[in-house]
């Protein structure tokens, strides 16, 4: 994998599984009351560094490929596949 690509896609995996976490916590706000106000800093402490990491992704893929450091087709097959040929 491209260098440029791997740069952009680990910080959007992050920024995914924060978000999700951020919205789990979100969630168990409704579960007890008494736990209302951790889960919201918990869910907000936890959903803007997600956020954060998925919009930095975006913009260093557009600055990448306005650059040219971003591999025209990154995962281009070299042939399609022909079940027919296997017999």
């Amino acid at each position: 994998m491209p260098n440029a690509v791997a740069r952009v896609l680990t910080p959007l995996q992050v920024g995914i599984v924060l978000v999700l976490l951020g919205v789990g916590f979100f969630l168990l706000r409704h579960v007890n009351v008494e736990a209302r106000t951790p889960m919201l800093i918990l869910g907000t402490v936890t959903l803007m560094p997600g956020l954060g990491f998925i919009l930095s992704a975006g913009i260093t893929w557009l600055l990448a490929s306005r650059l040219g450091l971003m591999p025209e087709n990154p995962a281009k097959p070299e042939a399609p596949f022909d079940p027919q040929e296997r017999q």
